[in-house]
This record gives structure tokens, sequence and C-alpha cells, in this order.
């Protein structure tokens, strides 16, 4: 590979651990590459699972890909009707756990957002074609499917006010009319982990894990008719609050680590394809294979594809500083050491 294509690579940033949710899509390897013959079809799974409008447990370790199976999925799911509403768990404070009502109200917000979002994107694109309001326009920002008649609906729901037990029939009615729409509603809760172990939000993150496996999931599996993915970390499965939330948690999924350096070697391949939009691409010619073993025998140790892709990008970089034709062992080591 030739020190351009090394720089295309680090200008385009192909290795960031956390791209935008479509491109995460895009570069997602399917577990069953990764885990060679042995395979469990996790991907087929996860997609059957909210099909029957299930709720589904994606069980791994920071950084094992569960953001990158959700959005792929999500993205395949969206062709056949499955309405994505992800939930945003890392910014949330602890009243979502000692307050019933807050997760509903978080949903409903979600939603009440998103169509401001979408109503200002409608508002810019009518004022670039002059202002003509009988003009159709197309967009697209993070819910696709809210829009026409739809969005109506959702609208006047979630902008009446309410409080208490009030807001939990608000979210009811939202799921109903995106289920009476032809839609399979699915709550997105990809950063759970984010959230209970956050500093400043509570020195015991025990309290956090106890309410939400217990009292929150209970109410989204006994209230809220919807299909539902959690990220559940490993480090809560042998966890008596994990003991309760598997009577609410239809599908488990255990996320599995990667089998050898070939199957890393497949990640990185399809990032730099991608990134370059060359079909051809494949690890050999980004990065050798000493460099690759090394890479490897590093994720052993922590098991986190993220922080690989973070020790690649910045040895990317030693490599462009030399113009080196791929990156080497040398400049492996050299990142993992600086991190």
């Amino acid at each position: 590979m030739s020190g351009d294509l090394l720089r295309q690579l680090r200008e385009s940033k192909a290795f960031d651990p956390s791209p935008d949710p479509d491109r995460m899509s895009q570069v997602h390897v399917p577990f069953d590459v990764l885990t060679g013959p042995v395979g469990g079809d996790y991907e087929q799974r996860f997609m059957d699972a909210v099909r029957r409008r299930e709720r589904v447990a994606l069980i791994g370790a920071s950084g094992s890909g569960k953001s990158s199976i959700t959005e792929y999925v999500m993205g395949v799911l969206q062709s056949e009707s499955v309405a994505a509403l992800r939930i945003r768990m890392g910014i949330q404070t602890d009243s979502l756990v000692s307050d019933p009502a807050e997760f509903p109200r978080l949903l409903v917000n979600t939603i009440a957002r998103q169509l401001d979002e979408n109503r200002a994107v409608q508002k810019i694109a009518r004022e670039m074609r002059g202002g003509s309001a009988r003009r159709p326009v197309k967009f697209s920002v993070g819910l696709p499917w809210l829009s026409g008649n739809l969005a109506i609906e959702l609208g006047s729901v979630v902008n009446e006010p309410s409080q208490g037990e009030d807001v939990v029939d608000q979210a009811i009615r939202v799921l109903e009319l995106i289920s009476r729409s032809g839609l399979i509603p699915t709550l997105v809760l990809d950063d759970t982990d984010q959230w209970i172990r956050r500093p400043g939000i509570g020195v015991d993150p025990e309290p956090r894990i106890a309410m939400f496996f217990g009292s929150t999931l209970r109410m989204i599996a006994e209230r809220l008719p919807a299909a539902c993915v959690v990220a559940v970390h490993d480090d809560y499965i042998n966890s008596p609050h994990d003991e309760r939330a598997r009577e609410y948690l239809n599908t488990r999924i255990t996320l599995p680590a990667l089998a050898g350096p070939d199957a890393l070697g497949s990640i990185i391949g399809m990032r730099a394809r991608r990134a370059v939009e060359n079909p051809n691409l494949r690890a050999i010619d980004v990065i050798d294979d000493d460099a690759l073993q090394h890479l490897f025998d590093h994720y052993v140790a922590g098991r986190s594809v993220r922080r690989e892709l973070v020790v690649l990008q910045d040895a990317l970089g030693r490599a462009c500083s030399v113009t080196s034709e791929t990156i080497e062992a040398a400049h492996v080591v050299a990142a993992i050491a600086a991190g």
C-alpha cells in the first residue's frame, strides 16, 4: 500500500472507534464472519427477536461491538418497517430510576424533540427552494420514518401537558400510534453502562443498577407495547440484578470475543475499504502481519475492539509521519505504549 493511501485513511478517520450511527452500520462486520465456522447467527437472532417484538439483551464488555451490531441490525430492519427509538440513557440523572414516570417521559420527549428537528430541517429546505409551500420537501433526520400523517398524529399527543401516570398513558398512545401505522416501535437503550457508571450522579452505582434492571425494565416490559434492545455490560451477568432482568428480557445474545488476528483484520479491511471507497483493499494492504499480531495480542488483554481502533488510528499517524507504506509492528508497539 502506498503512503498516499495511508494518508487518505488517516484524513478520513477510517478507524474512528465511534463514527456516526449511519457509518457505524456500514462498517459493521457480522459476528458470524468474525467467529468463523462456530458462529451463532448473532445478527439473525437479533433481527428475528425484534420482528417478534421481543426485548433483547445484548451482553458484552465495553467496546465489544454492542453499538456496532445494533446500528447494523436497525439499519437492515428499517427497510422492514422497524421504527427505532434511540433513548439517550448516557445523559440522564438518577431521577430515571427514582421516578417511575421518568422513562415514559424520556420516550415522549425523544419523539417531541425529533419532531421539532424534522420541522426545522423542513423549514430550511423550503427556504432553499424559494419559500414555496407547495413543492414537496424530502428530508431525513434521525428518524426517517417520522413524517407525514404519523408525524402530525404524534405531535398532537406528545405536546399534551401531562404528569404522573398520565405520562405513562401518553407514552403508550405514542407507541400504539406507531404500531397502527404499520411499524414496529423498538426502544434502543445502547448506552446504559455510560449512565449507570457515570461519575457525578451518585457515589454508589449499585442502587441505579438494581432499579434499572428491576423496576425500570419491568415497567418497560409490562406497560410499554414495543420491542426493546438493551445493552448489558458483562459485569452484570453474575449479579442478582441480572437475575431479576432475565424475567423481562426475552432474548439474550452474548457477543463473542474475536477468534484471532484474521477476525481483527476483517474489521480493519472493511473500514479501510469504506473509507477510501476501494472494494479491493485488504487488511494486509494496511497493516503487516507482525503488526496485526501485536494488535491482536493487545486485544486479548482487554477484549475491546474500540480500544484497538484507537491504537490503530494512532499507529496509522505514526506510519504516515515516516512515510511508511504499511502500518508496521513498531508503529503499533509505540501507539500501545503511548496509550
